[in-house]
Parts: structure tokens; C-alpha cells; sequence
């Protein structure tokens, strides 16, 4: 079956992440959402970010991080390092980023906090707002353990790609 996807315009600005978002929900199915208060409207999410955010969604169809059939285990730390391998895959591909997935000044102290957490914590505050009020947790530490792998072991992101999670993981922490 091939890949399908559907663009919704949701009615808020998305402004911190040029105007569109997706998620993958099925290993056949995209959902993209461009924002219509965006400053520019549809096209410019389309002209700034839309090609990213199809990079880093069909990344994960391929890789197997979908909301229906996901193949990996729970966990914020899981999560972090899929979302970070889809992030640095679609800024590699397309040279471009987005502050909302920079790291933070103390990278180290927010890979250890998401390491220390429960397998059932709240993926909410994680991945979007946390009630200190961080954003974005999980894919701003996924980008900094994805990349600490690659510069730390020499590893390509497609390299990076071939391993789990949890062997992404254990490279960041031997390190």
C-alpha cells in the first residue's frame, strides 16, 4: 500500500515552527497540519516548512514511529531519541532548523532527567509544555543525543538510523 497523506489547516499560528506541523499515524499515513494564521498564510508554512515536515514524518513511517503499530517500547527517553533521529534526518536533508528543536544551555541535565524518569510519565509535558513552562523537551534532547552520537562515534545520521533507541542510548552515556 502506498504512503498517503492529508494536510489540515489548524487554526492556530504555529509560528515557532514556520507554520506547519505532522505526526505519522499509521506506517501508510501522513497528516500534515499547515496553519492558515501563520504570518503569510499556507503558502509561506509551505514555502518555510513544509518540506521539512515531510522529511521528519515520512522518517518515521520508515522507521517504524507511528501513533497506530509503533514498533518501539514506551518511555520518554524512546521517544526523545526517535523524534531527535527524525529531527537531525530532516535538517540534514533539507538544511534547515528550527529554534523550538535547539539545545538548551544544560543539555546534559535534561538527558538525565528524561533518563530518570518513569516508563508512564505524562508525554504531554514532555513533548509539548512542561508546567515549568520548557517546551519541547523530548525533541530538543533528541536532537542533542542524536547529535552527541554522530560526533562522538563519527556516525552519519543515516549510520545512526540503523540502531534502536536504547543502543543510541548506551552510546550517549559510554560517552
Amino acid at each position: 500500500m502506498p504512503a498517503k497523506s492529508n494536510c489540515n489547516p489548524p487554526q492556530r499560528d504555529l509560528a515557532g515552527v514556520g507554520g506547519a506541523i505532522g505526526r505519522a499515524d499509521t506506517k501508510h499515513e501522513v497528516v500534515v497540519y499547515q496553519s492558515t494564521l501563520y504570518g503569510g498564510g499556507i503558502s509561506a508554512a509551505s514555502n518555510i516548512r513544509l518540506e521539512a515536515t515531510i522529511y521528519l514524518e515520512f522518517h518515521h513511517l520508515v522507521r517504524g514511529w507511528t501513533i497506530q503499530g509503533n514498533k518501539f517500547g514506551p518511555g520518554i527517553p524512546i521517544a526523545a531519541v526517535n523524534e531527535g533521529l527524525a529531527n537531525v534526518f530532516a535538517e540534514t536533508s533539507t538544511n534547515t532548523s528550527f529554534e523550538v528543536n535547539s539545545h538548551p544551555d544544560n543539555s546534559d541535565q535534561w538527558f538525565l532527567e528524561i533518563k530518570a524518569l518513569p516508563v508512564d510519565a505524562n508525554y504531554n509535558q514532555w513533548m509539548n509544555e512542561h508546567p515549568e513552562g520548557r517546551i519541547a523537551i523530548r525533541y530538543r534532547v533528541g536532537s542533542y543525543i542524536v547529535h552527541r552520537a554522530m560526533e562522538s562515534f563519527g556516525m552519519s545520521i543515516l549510520e545512526l538510523n540503523q540502531l534502536s533507541p536504547e543502543e543510541i542510548l548506551s552510546l550517549v552515556e559510554e560517552d
